[in-house]
């Protein structure tokens, strides 16, 4: 497949700095390997990496992340009983519905980015975001090309939408166009 677009190029239009941006992982999808690709475009930019994680343990990430340098990235973790202070901080809030159910988090108005875990989020979540990235599976069910669908929204407008391959060390990211 020549039609391959690197995930920089996919996301050069976001701007971090001043929009509150959705994933949200739909059944039978893991978005592990969007929080490896945006982890990596955030350490280029040199930006401190803060994760509140309500989905899994420290090691999960650490794994998921493989840098060399993990000293930029600070992890938080409720499966290490720590006490959660103020999650205004964090650039990354993992798995948002749990935070909000069971630990009364509040996320709004907040730059950064937020996950939504198992289809959790509902349209009046994604409304309340200034863009929502959303991982599907296929239409098909099960393929050997490709892993599934990426669709990139900005408000009322479809940024990006096309299917993703992941390898180990990396996803190659394919449009429909």
């Amino acid at each position: 497949m020549n039609n391959s677009i690197p995930f920089s190029d996919l996301i050069s239009e976001i701007n971090f700095k001043n929009n509150r941006i959705c994933i949200v992982e739909h059944e039978y999808c893991c978005i592990d390997f969007i929080i490896r690709d945006l982890l990596k475009i955030l350490k280029k930019n040199k930006q401190e990496i803060n994760i509140l994680s309500f989905y899994n343990s420290e090691d999960h990430y650490e794994k998921i992340i493989d840098f060399d340098n993990k000293s930029t990235i600070k992890i938080q973790s409720i499966y290490k009983n720590e006490i959660i202070e103020n999650s205004y901080s964090y650039l990354i809030i993992d798995d948002v519905f749990t935070g909000k159910t069971l630990f009364g988090i509040k996320c709004k108005e907040i730059e950064g980015i937020y996950i939504y875990r198992s289809n959790s989020a509902t349209e009046t979540d994604m409304c309340s975001y200034d863009i929502c990235i959303l991982i599907k599976p296929l239409k098909s069910g099960v393929s050997t090309v490709y892993d599934g669908i990426i669709e990139i929204h900005q408000f009322d407008r479809t940024i990006f939408t096309g299917k993703y391959k992941v390898f180990r060390d990396e996803t190659v990211y394919y449009s429909l166009c």
